[in-house]
């Protein structure tokens, strides 16, 4: 290096190196599509990106909770329609019972009924017993050791229910959170278990008319309790559904914020790896030939 071409050589040196790096960052950002693989990289943009990130963590958070909530809430109602269903068929039997010949008929199609339902009470769902309010990991109705009978069918029995009166609540914002479900102590339910569970007993002695034409009227305010129940569910479904809604949209929005700032354009990256490269070639001649100049060539 000669004293008259260092200063230029060294100059055109450093804007080489300069080019270069910026150079591999741009082919960085193309392999990547990343304006940066870290936060300092981005500058200014990087607290708004983790602000972004962080919500977009929230708000995915919560919209799995609801999600969750609102496959309990198909499970139960699909067990509130079983048990629609089964009491109507059993309030069937009894419409067409005879007093003198259907009394075991009667007894032994109220009994499998009442099977069916304690089951369909007991429904569990991912490990949870749906209808024990807080109690989700205990039975919601256990009859041991209670007592029914054709005389008492008119006095109501709660004990049979091993859960509490508390249902299930899900976030589904920072300021919002839905409560829903159902639990087997309610009104509707008590009368099924109390009807099928006494006809279970009946006989030819204590199967009456009246006890027919009671049980008939008891089974339709069931019926009817348990369809208002369903109502319940499908509009706890219905504001949970629109909660994820609006978690996607936000979802969505913030998503296309972050891709704004954090991802490069790679056709735009590709031209500026390409105008570098010119720039670097151009650099590495300029050198070459200042460095190749020679005072005994112009001396000769």
């Amino acid at each position: 290096m000669r004293v008259a071409t260092f200063a230029l050589s060294n100059q055109m040196l450093q804007a080489s190196l300069t080019t270069q790096v910026r150079m591999s960052q741009a082919q960085l950002q193309e392999a990547s599509g990343l304006v940066s693989t870290d936060y300092g990289g981005l500058g200014g943009d990087a607290g708004t990106v983790i602000d972004l990130e962080t919500s977009l963590s929230r708000l995915s958070s919560y919209s799995d909770a609801a999600t969750t909530a609102v496959n309990r809430i198909e499970v139960m109602y699909d067990v509130m329609s079983s048990v629609t269903d089964l009491l109507a068929s059993f309030r069937s039997t009894l419409s067409s019972a005879s007093l003198d010949t259907d009394a075991d008929t009667v007894a032994t199609t109220a009994q499998s009924a009442l099977d069916e339902l304690v089951s369909l009470l007991n429904t569990q769902y991912n490990g949870r017993t749906l209808f024990s309010g807080s109690h989700t990991d205990s039975p919601a109705v256990d009859l041991d050791g209670l007592t029914y009978d054709l005389s008492t069918l008119e006095t109501a029995q709660t004990g049979y229910y091993q859960g509490d009166d508390r249902t299930s609540s899900v976030r589904v914002s920072s300021s919002q959170v839905v409560d829903y479900g159902v639990t087997a102590d309610s009104d509707g339910i008590e009368t099924a278990i109390r009807v099928l569970a006494s006809f279970a007993t009946a006989t030819s002695d204590t199967l009456t008319d009246d006890a027919i034409t009671t049980g008939m009227a008891l089974i339709s305010d069931a019926v009817d309790d348990v369809l208002v129940s369903q109502t319940g569910l499908s509009l706890d479904a219905s504001t949970l559904e629109g909660a994820i809604e609006r978690n996607e949209s936000t979802i969505t929005l913030a998503s296309e914020m972050v891709s704004d700032i954090a991802e490069t354009d790679i056709a735009e990256v590709a031209v500026r790896i390409s105008a570098y490269e010119t720039q670097l070639e151009a650099s590495y001649a300029a050198l070459a030939k200042i460095q190749s100049v020679n005072l005994l060539d112009y001396l000769r």
